[in-house]
C-alpha cells in the first residue's frame, strides 16, 4: 500500500487499502532461484506466510538460516514458526524483539 509516510504493508482486505492500492506481480522464490541458498532474510510487510510458501522447496532442500519478521499480523508469531517447522522439523527457533513498540520482532531459524 502506498502513501503511508514511511510505513507500508502488503494486504488487500481492509477498506482503507483500496484508497492507494498498487498491484505488484510476484513470483515464487522456488521458481526464480536454482542454486544453493544459505540465508533468507524476510520482511515482506505482512506477506511472510505467502513468501515462505513460495520458498518451500528451497527451505526443505537447503535448510538456510533464516531471519523472518513475525510482527505484521498478530497470528504471525505462532503461524510462521508452525509453517517453517512443518518444512524442516529440525530447525532451532529463536525469537528476538528489537524495539519498545510492538514492531520489530524477528524469528531466527537455524538447522543444526
Amino acid at each position: 500500500m502506498a502513501g503511508l509516510n514511511g510505513a507500508s504493508h502488503v494486504e488487500g482486505n481492509r477498506p482503507e487499502d483500496s484508497k492507494k492500492q498498487i498491484i505488484v506481480q510476484a513470483d515464487k522464490l522456488d521458481d526464480l532461484i536454482h542454486e544453493k541458498v544459505s540465508f533468507i532474510k524476510m520482511d515482506t510487510e505482512g506477506a511472510e506466510i505467502s513468501a515462505l510458501k513460495g520458498a518451500e522447496k528451497i527451505i526443505k532442500t537447503y535448510k538456510p538460516k533464516m531471519a523472518v519478521c513475525v510482527y505484521h499480523k498478530k497470528e504471525d508469531i505462532w503461524e510462521i514458526p508452525k509453517l517453517i517447522l512443518s518444512y524442516v522439523p529440525e530447525y532451532k527457533i529463536y525469537l528476538r524483539h528489537y524495539s519498545l513498540s510492538k514492531d520489530e520482532t524477528v524469528l531466527y531459524c537455524i538447522a543444526e
